[in-house]
């Protein structure tokens, strides 16, 4: 009842804030939080920088390359903490240096290449307790050099020298490395690089004299082991060292079973391909450039299986673009610097279905950029240094679902950043080196959901650092826009985090409780899982009203239903409510009270019939010109209609009808038991319609004759 007195408060009314709402009355703010600290893991070389390297999530640990200032460089791993961090094993003797490098998980195995004095640079690998050179494949102190060191399946692939067959394909199983196929017979080498997996298959550049360097594959085997296209036949003159130029394949990648990469068949120029693995399909996507000068197609990154990519063209300059695989379906994503000047888009990354890239638009120097794929949805994240002035992004890399990197704000240095992939939500993750120096992160792996990285301290000695990236927090709920909704109306409420967060509804859907007047409604979870944001949607109900506005109660009810946060941590579901004072609810239609007809007596030409329609609340007449609500009034057998007049904003609505000649109705008028709207509408101020129907008064006594 009382909401139904305020309703009648004329607008000079003084409001007075309902107990409900009088802690409440804060402008929104993100949530009061800790901002995780980094912290030094240990002090690895006392005298100086142990400089970590190739830092490598590895069976729980991770595994990295560092200098004690003792044993030279040799390989470490670290569990994140002082006491976890050890040295695995002294490959080189005493102070000599064994330069781990290329570290490289298959199954049980970490991979990598190191030197040792009497075998010089070979294969090694080790489980964390056995740490075994894998072969002598150049045998004695010469070197093999492994490069390319790539995983397929239970195989380590991997380019390598020996004496007898020069620079060829090698693997490495469980039970041992062998070659897998002189390419070049004898000691020439066919170099094999660009080493790539899809599903199975590893794909490789290799330069043989008969073709040049053109596109392998292999399933490691010598027979396997084949030719895939000699994209480019022209026969050079005068004659070079092979029969045909090279079509010299580069940035080789694996989109959803493809294979795609660019290559110059000579014809076309530079442009992008793709393959199945035969000679057949092999084929050119698209010729982005016609003609020899070719597009130059470079950074080529598969996003959720479409395939972004950097390439020239003489009208935008060198930006980025997109492929389905289709020549058609080969677009420019956006002209980040517009006109012929490049924004050179560099370091592309994919995180949760998100292409993340640095770019120049001209303005802003390189700065942080992000992409859904359209031009519209290409956006730069944030001027972190603001103005022209580059913030020397570096390390980019996805972290549970967002980025992390590296950049310096002109402030704090070179330090840690994050972004979720919204302009808002790109800031400074933690100021490892307070002041303007910076910490110069780098190295960033990811540790079960942390974030294992090198930094410099004050004194400019590196070492390892972690921080926690796990942990999640609300920083803001946003309440619906202010206004008074109605019945039917969506009330959406998002709920913003500082990860990424997944949302399991198998069992039950998490909800936001809302206080509607006197009663519980709940909000419940409609969108956003693998983003940071969560939308949670209440429908107005026909008796939901709250004048006073709503509340929103703390904390997110799961309801059976689950959030969690990397690596499955549940997340705190505790926020500091937002003031909904001004999101008001009125969800009951108005209904009409009464309808008065004309006083009892008899009417001639021209009179006026009058009638008035009494309702429970104030009503508006919404109308396009030329419709207007009537009444339909029964005088001697013949309708007419009676138009509203006036009334629009009250609860009386007044119709009108003025007689005309030939009504006659010597046994009284009647009229019809509902308004008419034609066309027109009548609600009340949150819009829900009146309900026309009502009881018709008794109008026997009101008489008409002309």
């Amino acid at each position: 009842m009382l909401e139904r007195v305020r309703r009648f408060l004329g607008a000079g009314s003084q409001r007075t804030v309902s107990a409900k709402h009088q802690v409440l009355l804060t402008a929104e703010r993100l949530e009061d939080r800790s901002v995780p600290n980094a912290s030094l893991i240990s002090n690895i070389n006392a005298a100086g920088s142990s400089l970590p390297q190739d830092l490598v999530a590895f069976g729980g640990f991770v595994y990295f390359s560092a200098d004690d200032g003792v044993h030279g460089r040799e390989l470490w791993r670290t569990d994140g903490t002082s006491a976890g961090t050890t040295l695995v094993a002294d490959i080189a003797p005493s102070s000599i240096s064994s330069h781990p490098q290329s570290l490289t998980p298959v199954g049980s195995w970490l991979y990598f290449t190191a030197f040792r004095p009497d075998v010089g640079v070979e294969l090694w690998r080790t489980d964390g307790t056995v740490t075994e050179l894998v072969g002598d494949l150049n045998p004695g102190t010469a070197d093999s050099n492994p490069t390319s060191l790539t995983a397929a399946g239970a195989t380590l692939y991997f380019a390598a020298t020996d004496s007898s067959s020069g620079t060829e394909l090698w693997k490495a199983t469980a039970s041992g490395p062998s070659l897998v196929k002189d390419i070049v017979i004898g000691s020439v080498s066919s170099a094999p690089t660009q080493l790539t997996n899809v599903n199975g298959v590893l794909f490789f550049t290799a330069w043989t004299p008969s073709n040049g360097r053109e596109l392998w594959k292999s399933d490691g085997t010598d027979s396997g082991t084949q030719l895939v296209a000699d994209i480019n036949q022209v026969v050079p003159v005068p004659p070079l060292g092979s029969a045909n130029l090279d079509s010299d394949p580069r940035y080789l990648v694996n989109v959803s079973g493809t294979l795609y990469f660019a290559a110059n068949d000579g014809v076309a120029g530079n442009e992008l391909w793709k393959s199945d693995g035969t000679s057949s399909g092999t084929v050119l996507v698209a010729d982005v450039i016609p003609g020899l000068n070719g597009s130059y197609p470079s950074a080529l990154t598969n996003v959720n299986g479409i395939l972004y990519f950097v390439a020239q063209s003489p009208a935008q300059g060198r930006e980025l673009w997109r492929s389905n695989g289709t020549s058609a379906g080969t677009q420019l994503v956006r002209d980040i610097r517009p006109g012929s000047d490049s924004s050179y888009p560099q370091q592309l990354v994919n995180a949760n279905g998100l292409l993340y890239f640095v770019a120049n638009d001209g303005s802003s120097g390189y700065e942080l950029w992000r992409s859904d794929g359209t031009s519209a949805g290409t956006l730069l994240l944030r001027d972190i240094r603001p103005g022209s002035l580059s913030s020397y992004i570096s390390g980019l890399r996805e972290l549970n679902g967002g980025v992390i990197f590296a950049a310096n704000d002109g402030a704090s240095g070179q330090e840690l950043w994050k972004s979720l992939g919204q302009p808002g939500f790109t800031f400074l993750l933690n100021d490892v080196l307070p002041g303007s120096a910076g910490s110069d992160p780098s190295a960033f792996a990811n540790y079960q959901g942390r974030l294992v990285f090198r930094a410099q301290d004050s004194a400019g000695d590196i070492e390892p650092y972690i921080l926690d990236t796990v942990s999640t927090t609300i920083l803001k709920v946003v309440r619906p826009s202010a206004k008074l909704y109605k019945q039917g109306d969506n009330l959406d409420f998002r709920v913003i985090f500082d990860n990424i967060v997944h949302v399991d509804t198998t069992s039950g859907t998490p909800a936001l409780a809302l206080q509607i007047g006197s009663r519980t409604r709940l909000a419940t979870y409609i969108a956003g899982s693998g983003t940071n944001i969560l939308t949670f949607r209440y429908t107005v109900r026909p008796d939901d009203l709250d004048l006073d506005g709503i509340v929103i109660q703390s904390p997110i009810r799961l309801r059976g239903g689950s959030i969690t946060g990397p690596i499955n941590q549940p997340v705190p579901l505790s926020f500091t409510p937002p003031d909904a004072w001004s999101v008001r609810v009125d969800g009951v239609a108005p209904r009409i009270v009464s309808v008065q007809g004309p006083r009892p007596g008899i009417y001639g030409f021209r009179d006026r019939l009058r009638f008035f329609v009494l309702t429970t609340e104030p009503v508006y007449w919404r109308f396009p010109p030329g419709a207007r609500p009537f009444l339909e009034v029964i005088i001697g057998g013949q309708a007419r209609q009676a138009f509203l007049v006036t009334g629009s904003g009250t609860t009386r609505l007044v119709f009108d009808y003025r007689i005309e000649r030939g009504d006659n109705a010597p046994g009284g008028i009647w009229i019809r038991q509902r308004i008419f709207l034609n066309g027109s509408q009548l609600e009340d101020a949150a819009g829900n319609p009146l309900h026309l129907s009502f009881v018709p008064p008794n109008l026997r006594n009101v008489r008409v004759a002309t």
